[in-house]
């Protein structure tokens, strides 16, 4: 369920500020059709979500080998499983007390009836942290992205309010993996910075964030056309004039 929360939160804010770009470059594009500018819409949401989505999956992709190639053990794993170690016989708990500290039980078996399959695969899943990474992928990327096309000049004040209440959300979900038993910490700094790295190389080099055509919501006509060879612009000039 908290993995749905920052896909609510970055479909509704691109889609959002995107509108507000759109209807505010409506005037600029009177020959137009409405069907044709609903359709460039459209189109412009698509092209920011591909970006997010690609950083997302990738991200995911690479939390998930970490997780299956460690197998590192979860803070709550002894809760979980209540192991039996086989060369005593002795089932641990939470409250049992350690006689051994400096030996490393590999043979034992959990204890736990077997409703508890699922938990138990899981607790051996701790590293990296999959909530925080992906909700650093997820979050600053979107602060990036409202950086980068946020046109609402009577609200830059907001703007800044939006992207610090995005990272302290991103931040709070990280902090609470720990909290909460199910990561250590650096289970969650590690998936942070992970999704973190991500998000920024995605919005630098696989997205148009900061290129010329991204800025202020506008494509640049004049350097696109500046590309087009002496007869492609003779044809829009003629089309132009009918």
């Amino acid at each position: 369920m908290l993995g749905l929360i920052p896909t609510v939160i970055f479909v509704l804010v691109i889609v959002l500020n995107e509108f507000y770009i759109f209807k505010s470059n409506t005037n600029s594009h009177m020959n137009s059709t409405a069907r044709n500018k609903w359709k460039q819409f459209l189109w412009q949401i698509y092209f920011q979500f591909i970006p997010l989505g690609f950083a997302i999956v990738a991200s995911q992709f690479i939390t998930h080998i970490s997780k299956y190639t460690i197998g590192r053990l979860r803070p709550h794993f002894i809760d979980v499983c209540q192991p039996q170690i086989e060369s005593t016989g002795e089932i641990i708990t939470r409250l049992s007390n350690c006689t051994d500290s400096i030996s490393y039980h590999i043979n034992y078996k959990c204890t736990r009836p077997e409703k508890f399959l699922y938990q138990m695969t899981d607790s051996h899943l701790s590293f990296m942290s999959g909530h925080s990474s992906h909700m650093a992928v997820s979050m600053i990327y979107l602060i990036i992205y409202l950086e980068a096309r946020f046109c609402w000049k009577d609200f830059q004040r907001g703007k800044q309010a939006l992207q610090t209440a995005l990272f302290s959300f991103a931040f709070w979900v990280a902090l609470s993996r720990i909290s909460d038993y199910k990561h250590h910490w650096s289970d969650v700094l590690v998936g942070f910075i992970q999704g973190t790295v991500f998000a920024i190389f995605t919005a630098l080099y696989g997205s148009d964030l900061f290129s010329d055509k991204s800025q202020n919501g506008n494509y640049n006509r004049d350097k696109a056309r500046s590309k087009l060879s002496p007869q492609a612009e003779s044809a829009i000039s003629i089309n132009m004039n009918v």
